[in-house]
């Protein structure tokens, strides 16, 4: 799930949905969410969704070519990418498919080698910083690993790696909390973990937080409020 586009973007256009019949209005060109795979508990799932708090921007767009779980979606550099996860009749990935906002739904189509990730992802978490940039963290396959996607190039590149591996855990990043140049980064619980990571952005490594007082996995509710972080 995303927010639909990011922060100060504007979405590519596509022929306008219908109003939903319940009202709502608001002209279907504010933020909306994007929903993309997943699973029922039955079998994974191809379908793609845009949800508007106001209704009028709820619709269905071309589903993926594969049923997905646990795809990484989001908004940058003007795409809408939806990369990594897990095939229902296949291994994990570490491409991307783009969505073409063409005809009636769009389509989805793969993004090309030089917008594959560094590492096949599952399990992992991630987060927008401040600065735009696309951060994806830990997983199975690669549990210290760090990549972020830079809208400025519109590739993927490494940052440096977490101290302990992580898989089902939270991200958050905010601006500096010193007010410098860079992004404060925390990664939260994770399998079998209460630990917490923050990254210092002076030195571009990971330190120990305190714990958590649960246990949390995979991706428990996180919000980041202002200065305060909040998790249900």
């Amino acid at each position: 799930m995303t927010p639909y586009p990011g922060p100060g973007q504007t979405p590519p256009s596509y022929p306008a949905p219908r109003p939903h019949s319940g009202g709502g209005g608001g002209g279907g060109r504010g933020h909306v969410v994007v929903l993309a795979g997943g699973s029922n508990s039955f079998k994974y799932l191809s379908e793609v969704e845009v949800y508007s708090p106001s209704s009028s921007c709820n619709r269905l767009l071309a589903p993926l070519p594969m049923r997905t779980l646990d795809p990484i979606l989001f908004f940058s550099a003007g795409m809408l990418l939806a990369c990594g996860g897990k095939h229902e009749f296949g291994p994990s990935d570490r491409r991307c498919l783009r969505f073409l906002p063409e005809g009636e739904r769009g389509r989805w189509v793969h993004a090309g080698p030089a917008l594959n990730m560094h590492e096949l992802r599952e399990e992992s978490a991630y987060t927008q910083s401040p600065d735009g940039r696309f951060y994806v963290t830990g997983g199975m396959y690669a549990p210290r690993s760090v990549e972020y996607f830079d809208p400025a190039t519109k590739r993927w590149a490494r940052g440096s790696d977490m101290a302990a591996p992580k898989r089902g855990h939270c991200a958050v990043a905010a601006p500096s909390p010193v007010g410098g140049a860079g992004v404060a980064m925390m990664m939260l619980g994770g399998q079998r973990s209460r630990g917490v990571e923050r990254l210092d952005p002076s030195t571009g490594r990971w330190q120990h937080g305190t714990d958590l007082f649960t246990y949390r996995q995979y991706r428990n509710t996180l919000t980041y409020l202002g200065k305060r972080t909040h998790e249900n």
